[in-house]
């Protein structure tokens, strides 16, 4: 995707492998590596796809947040992010397949503003508060 730019945010051990493999593939002048982000609300409106790099996550809140602003999102199947293969918008793609993913992204960038409109819908019954009466009773049902 030459016209594409990653921007990488949080923290990971293996970072500097990961800046040297794109130093050698000739992709770091399109790659920003941001670390810890503290406004996320500012990150998610500069962003036009999030892709969800996780091989295993049952539950990626950032997926969901992103889908609260509309973000489509690009995954692997192993994630709690093919929960949401029902809507436009949800790309899931097979662990370690680069043609899929690559496939994935260009789809979602081709989103249009009606199914981005349908991502917010999709996470909107998943509020704080639905969350935390969740976690209340399933602490209230172990005891």
């Amino acid at each position: 995707l030459p016209a594409a730019r990653l921007i990488v945010v949080g923290r990971d051990k293996s970072q500097k492998h990961f800046q040297r493999l794109a130093d050698f593939h000739g992709v770091s002048e399109r790659i920003s590596w941001l670390g810890v982000v503290s406004d996320m609300t500012a990150f998610y409106q500069s962003i036009d796809i999030l892709l969800h790099p996780a091989l295993y996550d049952p539950a990626p809140n950032v997926a969901m947040e992103a889908m609260a602003f509309g973000i489509p999102v690009v995954g692997a199947d192993q994630t709690g992010i093919a929960d949401f293969t029902a809507c436009d918008g949800v790309f899931v793609v097979p662990e370690g397949k680069i043609e899929p993913m690559v496939s994935a992204v260009e789809n979602a960038a081709l989103l249009p503003i009606s199914s981005r409109r349908l991502l917010q819908d999709a996470v909107r019954p998943y509020s704080r508060s639905y969350l935390v009466s969740k976690l209340r009773e399933t602490y209230e049902g172990i005891q």
